[in-house]
C-alpha cells in the first residue's frame, strides 16, 4: 500500500521528516549515529560495497574534484 502525505497538514508525515536517519556506519562501525549519506567502498573492480557513512567519516573520506 502506498500513500502520498502532505508535510504541512499532516503530522505524522512532519515528523517523519523531521526525524534523522540512524543507523550503522560503514565506514567506523558506529551504530545508532546520524546517517550523511551512502558511499561506495571499492575494494577492487569486481568488489564493490555501497555503506552507509555519517558525518565524520564523510569529512574525512570524501575528497574535492578538480576542475
Amino acid at each position: 500500500m502506498c500513500a502520498w502525505y502532505n508535510i504541512q497538514n499532516d503530522n505524522i508525515a512532519a515528523e517523519a521528516a523531521e526525524r534523522p536517519a540512524t543507523g550503522k556506519c560503514g565506514f567506523c562501525g558506529a551504530r545508532d549515529i546520524k546517517i550523511h549519506t551512502r558511499m561506495k567502498i571499492y575494494f577492487s573492480e569486481f568488489e564493490i560495497e555501497d555503506a552507509d557513512c555519517c558525518y565524520s567519516c564523510y569529512h574525512k573520506n570524501s575528497k574535492k574534484a578538480h576542475t
